[in-house]
């Protein structure tokens, strides 16, 4: 993201990480039901396992996209019931603290900024 390695680890410098667990029991009408909505994560970077084995993603959350300029996209996801068995997801999200601004980031601004700068406490209650 053309920053040095300190820019991101100051961003961090607080932060806060989670982990969702979600059971999803199979379904006979699949197509009929959510597991979860679709959605894209708010913060920095999540961790997602896959229901392929030894398999995670690393998905780019709205915080990079942001800090970005929309150079790294936050891409809509969802977790999809299955008809003859249960799925057990498990997410680690990795956030800002509340306090931190965000907004793109100086040397990741080409022309124009495409967004505002916000605090990340105030992005989450948009």
């Amino acid at each position: 993201m053309r920053m040095g390695k300190d820019t991101l680890l100051g961003l961090h410098k607080e932060l806060y990480q989670t982990l969702r667990l979600n059971y999803i029991p199979p379904c006979c009408m699949p197509d009929k039901v959510l597991g979860l909505r679709p959605h894209s994560d708010p913060g920095t970077i999540s961790m997602l396992n896959m229901p392929i084995p030894n398999a995670f993603v690393v998905n780019v959350g709205d915080v990079t996209e942001i800090w970005s300029n929309g150079r790294y996209k936050s891409i809509e996801h969802r977790i999809v019931a299955n008809e003859r068995k249960a799925r057990i997801s498990y997410a680690s999200f990795i956030c800002p603290h509340f306090n931190v601004e965000i907004g793109p980031l100086d040397q990741m601004v080409d022309t124009s900024r495409m967004y505002k700068k916000i605090k990340y406490g105030g992005y989450l209650m948009t």
